[in-house]
């Protein structure tokens, strides 16, 4: 679309679509956006699948995973810091 903006929702709960994009949501936009064009985009993708798209994003949170898996590098915050 050229010109356009391009408005991606990420959805991943059953009738989530009617909650998310209501009347509200588009006035919104519109008032944002004034005469612009404007597509709305619908990926039911889950989180996992999202964050492992990206090969360095994948390679990162797979190290992380393996590093909690082996108890390495964690980080033990101070339980009195949060009282």
């Amino acid at each position: 679309m050229a010109n356009g903006i391009v408005v991606i929702v990420m959805l991943n709960l059953e009738n989530s679509l009617r909650k998310a994009i209501d009347d509200r949501f588009l006035k919104s936009i519109e008032i944002l956006y004034g005469d612009k064009g404007i597509e709305i985009s619908v990926d039911e993708m889950d989180e996992t699948e999202y964050l492992l798209r990206s090969p360095e994003n994948k390679r990162r949170l797979l190290a992380a995973l393996d590093n909690v898996e082996h108890n390495r590098k964690l980080v033990i915050p101070d339980r009195n810091l949060f009282r």
